[in-house]
């Protein structure tokens, strides 16, 4: 079966909604890479890379780079990253050569959009804690 007609294939299997949800991850794939992105580059206290530097990273290798910071906040952020970015690697690489379940998949993505919104969540609270609490600058006013 050509690559065309396997993709046709999935595409019919799929009802309108779970097409948004597969969407949805995509998206929320796109601000989880924004927000390590961000946290790299404007991480306080650390001497994090350039932006210009790793602005076309892949997710994987924003990991690796803020794991270099070795900041103990970050752990949990940085494993619970590669968690999702598993899943992110197999719907944007392997999706189409696989024989894996419609109903499998939407149920693990839609776990891991719940982790996605934790992450950011986690790596917004980071940002408010530092500014406001510990540097007394109210988040979002200097950015």
């Amino acid at each position: 079966m050509s690559l065309r007609k396997k993709t046709d294939t999935i595409l019919s299997q799929l009802e309108p909604e779970d097409r948004d949800t597969i969407l949805s991850f995509l998206l929320e794939c796109q601000i989880l890479e924004y927000g390590i992105l961000y946290l790299l580059t404007n991480a306080p206290f650390s001497n994090g890379p350039k932006l210009e530097d790793v602005s076309n990273k892949p997710l994987g290798a924003l990991i690796n780079e803020l794991e270099k910071i070795n900041d103990p906040y970050f752990v949990e952020i940085i494993e619970e990253t590669r968690e999702f970015n598993k899943l992110r690697k197999f719907v944007i690489h392997e999706l189409i050569h696989s024989d894996i379940s419609t109903k499998a998949l939407l149920e693990e993505i839609i776990k891991k959009i719940t982790l996605a919104r934790k992450i950011n969540n986690r790596i917004d609270y980071h940002f408010n804690f530092i500014y406001g609490e510990l540097l007394d600058i109210p988040y979002g006013s200097i950015f």
